[in-house]
């Protein structure tokens, strides 16, 4: 027997599908198993009231039967969808089901009681909400102001949307439930577009497609009281509140690092890459949808609060991919830079071609970082003003972005600072004094060194403690 109690807020799923009139679809689940509430997050999710072995079909419903596929809600949607001049291609499918949720929604007879949100979901769910301006143009411009493919994509939504004449709050928030919660080859499925991603290691269940049903399937037992949970959103905390409105604790923050050349500084950099590293590829690094060559933007990963050091340390890895990947372009701009030795072997492989660790190089290239790190604040920051006042911007609450990005920045600097010092050390015993200044640690030989910074990174990893340990020491 299980002890567990539901709380006031929660709904039984038959409760709601009753309320449902135009559900014609036949969703399967056992009565009285599953409830809707509010999870942990403050939004809506599935919970089971009972515990449910591995290998469960929680629910099922028929793939085509009562599903807003994307050929229903094309048909839907021609009321407003004749209005533009764009073929059904060229608006995608998210735009189609948006166009037909927002009919829906619209529509005093099936506002209350279709697949949708009701009125009081949607103001609170989404009101103040970055979904609600997914994909507009001030929207890129405030996330990647540089990207002429993303701009030229949501400068065309934004003409479509004012060409069709919609409450643009409310297509909007449409258009953001249809990116974040429809499953592209079957649309919007009844209850399960109720089911949330856990981050990385949570998710206890699956979609699977068995003839013409589509189910949920349990990877492993759960719990009563439990929340269902499957895996389709790996995105760090930034996006994920971009996309689904919430700050999400144990997902990696970002921030970014801005770096501007001179037009001498962008042939040399570019012909740097292709006749020295050749191994690099190239379009990573001067991809072809930059507006300005000259501006290069990146981003650095800070590990989230995880509830175990496994957890944590599986995050931090992530992190520190992220910063080897950066700082190799980076060590590339400043070898570029320099005055090259006769042999060109400084910061070079003489058998390879590969970059290696030069320490006057290396100390430019960390300085560098730290002076992209900074101006990649104060841009966000610029950028986050600009937002602020554009017509979709100004109910947003952008609080939670700046919180994020400052998050991550602070904890790069800090970072970068200790390499900057570690760097200027010429002896061991300086060495220490830096790694213990910076780590918090009482290290007091040379010999100790490793196997201090191996047992704090096993038991209690930081991102500075593994850095460190990656960095200088070789882990």
């Amino acid at each position: 027997m299980s002890d567990y109690s539901p709380s006031r807020s929660a709904i039984l799923i038959e409760e709601v599908i009753a309320k449902k009139k135009n559900w014609e679809a036949e969703i399967s689940f056992e009565p009285g198993m599953l409830e809707v509430k509010p999870n942990r997050h403050g939004i809506n999710g599935v919970f089971t009231r009972h515990a449910i072995p591995l290998g469960s079909n929680v629910l099922s419903v028929p793939v085509k039967n009562g599903t807003l596929t994307p050929t229903r809600a094309y048909e839907e949607a021609q009321d407003l969808l004749q209005k533009l001049d764009a073929n059904r291609d060229d608006l995608g499918t998210h735009f189609i089901i948006a166009s037909a949720m927002y009919l829906r929604y619209m529509n005093p007879k099936t506002k209350d009681s279709d697949l949708l949100v009701t009125e009081t979901d949607f103001r609170s769910s989404y009101s103040g909400s970055p979904v609600t301006c997914i994909g507009s143009k001030e929207f890129t411009l405030l996330l990647t102001p540089n990207n002429k493919e993303k701009l030229d994509k949501a400068i065309k939504q934004d003409a479509n949307i004012n060409k069709m004449g919609v409450d643009q709050e409310v297509f909007r928030a449409m258009l953001g439930y249809a990116f974040t919660r429809c499953f592209c080859d079957y649309g919007i499925i009844p209850v399960f577009d109720w089911l949330n991603s856990a981050y990385d290691y949570g998710n206890n269940g699956t979609i699977v497609v068995d003839g013409d049903h589509i189910h949920y399937k349990l990877t492993r037992d759960v719990e009563a009281g439990e929340e269902l949970t499957w895996s389709y959103n790996d995105h760090d905390a930034l996006l994920t509140w971009i996309n689904y409105g919430y700050r999400d604790y144990e997902r990696p923050t970002v921030t970014f690092l801005e770096l501007s050349l001179s037009e001498d500084q962008l042939v040399t950099f570019e012909h740097f890459i292709c006749e020295k590293l050749t191994y690099l590829n190239k379009d990573h690094v001067f991809p072809s949808w930059r507006i300005d060559k000259s501006k290069m933007s990146f981003t650095l990963i800070n590990p989230g609060n995880l509830p175990s050091p496994s957890l944590k340390s599986k995050s931090i890895e992530k992190c520190i991919l992220s910063f080897i990947e950066v700082r190799t372009i980076f060590q590339a701009f400043i070898m570029s830079s320099e005055p090259q030795d006769p042999d060109n072997s400084k910061g070079l492989n003489p058998d390879t071609g590969e970059l290696i660790f030069d320490i006057d190089i290396e100390r430019k290239v960390i300085s560098c970082m730290l002076s992209s790190l900074k101006k990649g604040l104060s841009d966000a920051h610029q950028r986050v003003e600009q937002f602020k006042m554009s017509e979709v911007g100004r109910s947003i609450d952008m609080a939670p972005f700046i919180e994020m990005i400052e998050e991550a920045n602070a904890a790069w600097s800090e970072a970068l600072t200790l390499f900057n010092i570690i760097l200027s050390t010429d002896n061991t015993a300086e060495f220490i004094t830096a790694i213990n200044s910076g780590l918090n640690l009482n290290i007091k030989s040379e010999d100790e060194i490793k196997s201090t910074l191996k047992k704090v990174d096993n038991e209690q990893p930081t991102l500075l403690t593994s850095l460190v340990a990656t960095y200088f020491l070789g882990k």
